[in-house]
C-alpha cells in the first residue's frame, strides 16, 4: 500500500493513530455491530420497562414486536460479527487483499436521524485506494438449491418469496465524502450485501444484479468479489480519506459504573 500524507493539522492526532496501526499490520478497524448492540440495548430497556408496568397478559399481547426485534438484532449482531472474522482471515492469508482496509460499524450522526432507539449505521467500508466499496452484512438462511435474485431492490426467491428489502447508501456516504472535502471525482463508491450463513447461497446475477449498488453475494464469494473489484485499480491511498472514515466509528459506550472507591481501596 502506498500512502498519501495529505491530512491537515485538525487531524493529525487521528492520523498518526491510523498509521501506526496500518505499520503492525491491521487492516480491520472498528468496533463490529456496535450500532447493532446499542438499538439491542434500548430495546431490551425497553422491554423490561414494559415488563414492568404491565400485567403478564398485557406484556405478552404488547411485548411481541419487542422480543421480534430483539431476535432479529441478536441476528444480525452475530451476522456481523462472522464476517469480520472472516474478513481478518482472508486479509492475514490472501497476499492479494492485503492492502484492502476495513471499519466496521460507522455513522455519521447528520445522517442519525432515529433518534435513541435505532442507530443508523454502515455495517462495513473498505477502501482500496480511492475506492470505496459499502458493505451490508445479513444473517439470513438461504437455500443453495433455490436460486435468489434482485428484483428492483427486493431480494426475491426462484420460489416467488420475497426475502428482503435492499437498500443503498452510497449516496450517503458521497455527500459524507464531500462534506469532509475529499474530492468526489477521484473517489469510485460502490455497495454490496454480503450473505452470512454457512448452507451457501444460489445467487442469480440478472441484469438488475450488475446496474445495482446493492450486489447480493455469499461470503463464501467474497474474496472472488473484492478480487475483481481492486483488479487494474491503484493502492495509492488517502491518509485523509482513511482518517475521516475512522473518525466516524461508533465509539463503545463507557461504564457509568464509579469505580474510584474500588480502585483507591485496592490500590491501583
Amino acid at each position: 500500500m502506498r500512502l498519501i500524507k495529505d491530512v491537515d493539522d485538525s487531524m493529525k492526532v487521528e492520523a498518526l493513530s491510523v498509521l501506526n496501526a496500518l505499520k503492525m499490520g491491521k487492516r480491520v478497524f472498528g468496533n463490529v455491530a456496535e450500532g447493532l448492540k446499542l438499538t439491542l440495548k434500548n430495546k431490551e430497556k425497553e422491554l423490561e420497562k414494559l415488563e414492568s408496568n404491565k400485567s403478564k397478559l398485557e406484556v405478552l399481547s404488547v411485548g411481541d414486536d419487542l422480543r421480534s426485534d430483539i431476535k432479529m438484532l441478536k441476528a444480525g449482531i452475530k451476522g456481523e460479527e462472522d464476517l469480520a472474522e472472516y474478513l481478518e482471515q482472508i486479509i492475514k492469508y490472501d497476499k492479494d487483499l492485503r492492502d484492502i482496509v476495513f471499519f466496521a460499524s460507522l455513522s455519521d450522526p447528520e445522517q442519525n436521524n432515529g433518534g435513541d432507539d435505532y442507530i443508523s449505521d454502515s455495517d462495513f467500508i473498505a477502501v482500496y485506494g480511492n475506492n470505496i466499496l459499502i458493505m451490508d452484512a445479513k444473517n439470513i438462511r438461504t437455500n443453495p438449491e433455490i436460486p435468489i435474485y434482485l428484483q428492483d431492490n427486493l431480494l426475491v426467491s426462484a420460489s416467488g418469496q420475497e426475502m428482503l428489502e435492499l437498500h443503498s447508501s452510497t449516496h450517503i456516504w458521497r455527500n459524507i465524502f464531500d462534506k469532509y472535502g475529499l474530492d468526489m471525482t477521484e473517489i469510485g463508491v460502490r455497495g454490496c450485501v454480503v450473505i452470512v450463513n454457512t448452507t451457501g447461497a444460489l445467487i442469480w446475477k440478472n441484469d438488475t444484479w450488475f446496474r445495482s449498488n446493492v450486489k447480493p453475494i455469499h461470503m463464501a464469494d467474497l474474496v472472488d468479489f473484492l478480487k475483481t473489484w481492486i483488479e487494474g485499480k491503484d493502492n495509492q491511498t488517502s491518509l485523509k480519506l482513511l482518517t475521516t472514515i475512522a473518525n466516524m466509528q461508533i465509539k463503545k459506550e463507557k461504564s457509568r459504573l464509579n469505580l474510584s472507591q474500588t480502585m483507591k481501596r485496592f490500590g491501583i
